[in-house]
């Protein structure tokens, strides 16, 4: 015999998906996304929150290095074509290094402050970072991102200004060709140039570290004082300048002047094309430059490292 089956009730209606809660959406995703929102509404496990939340990765912004090189040789090749074009060979190759220099102590650090930082980053060396969701959380993992954003963020000017350099010194080598200099005098004409935009370069780091608009702005005036700041307050004074308004170090009521702040003097003379030229009196202002640089960056890196032991 066969068992009776049971009656099938064809009356009840079908099944349907259940609804969506609108006042709990934590009831309609799935366990282990809705664990995590518990946890973070209730303000306890931090390992979900961490976990749920990524920090930003920094970069150091390949695409904007390379756009930077570019652009930078463009800028030597038309300053030397321009300078050619309105002057001798002997005041282009003197204009040529005068434009590199505008363009490492002026025009870089302009760029440079300027820009949108990569990275969500809200809170300079604290460790402070914007989640995705645009909420602003402090915890072990986003403490990370704040220290690892301030030192990808020197790291990237150092980069930058390495690249400047050395493209550089593809320009000023050739020049010692056409303008006869001696090879000491091409020496310290590259490290001149090369100390004081690495000084430059500090103001742009801390600029990029702290990257409230008022050290911005701080920063890029220091900078344009640095390169213009001394020579202009001579000029007003009426100190080490002759009638053509050319700095030559003895101003006009014979006081002895020698610019050691601005690079604009020294420049001057160590591109000169008069033979012998003895470059011996500008060392000692070219090395204490090399130092305030050096100490710099020290401080720089130790402003980017004092973030990770900054107390939370």
């Amino acid at each position: 015999m066969t068992e009776p089956t049971a009656p099938t009730n064809h009356d009840s209606p079908p099944e349907m998906d259940t609804p969506p809660d609108v006042n709990n959406p934590a009831a309609n995703t799935p366990t282990d996304v809705a664990g995590a929102l518990s946890a973070a509404s209730t303000g306890s496990g931090a390992a979900a929150v961490t976990g749920a939340v990524r920090p930003v990765k920094p970069t150091l912004d390949p695409f904007g290095l390379r756009a930077l090189i570019i652009s930078w040789c463009l800028w030597l090749l038309v300053s030397w074509s321009i300078t050619l074009a309105i002057g001798a060979t002997v005041h282009a190759v003197r204009w040529v290094v005068f434009s590199a220099v505008f363009g490492l102590m002026a025009v870089w650090p302009a760029i440079r402050l300027s820009q949108q930082l990569p990275g969500r980053f809200s809170g300079g060396l604290s460790g402070r970072c914007e989640d995705t969701a645009g909420g602003d959380r402090k915890s072990s993992g986003h403490v990370k991102c704040g220290v690892s954003t301030s030192s990808t963020r020197v790291l990237a000017t150092m980069l930058d200004w390495v690249c400047l350099v050395l493209v550089f010194q593809v320009v000023v080598w050739p020049l010692m060709l056409v303008a006869h200099w001696s090879l000491e005098q091409t020496l310290w004409l590259d490290l001149a140039v090369v100390f004081w935009s690495l000084l430059s370069a500090v103001l742009v780091g801390l600029g990029r570290v702290l990257p409230m608009p008022g050290v911005r702005v701080g920063a890029m005036l220091l900078c344009m004082l640095l390169l213009v700041g001394e020579p202009a307050w001579m000029a007003m004074v009426g100190e080490g300048f002759d009638t053509a308004g050319i700095a030559t170090g003895v101003g006009r009521s014979g006081w002895d002047w020698q610019m050691r702040i601005s690079p604009l003097q020294a420049l001057w003379e160590l591109t000169t094309t008069v033979q012998p030229y003895d470059p011996s009196a500008w060392r000692p202002t070219i090395l204490s430059t090399a130092a305030a640089s050096g100490l710099g960056w020290l401080a720089l890196w130790g402003m980017a490292l004092w973030g990770r032991n900054e107390p939370q």
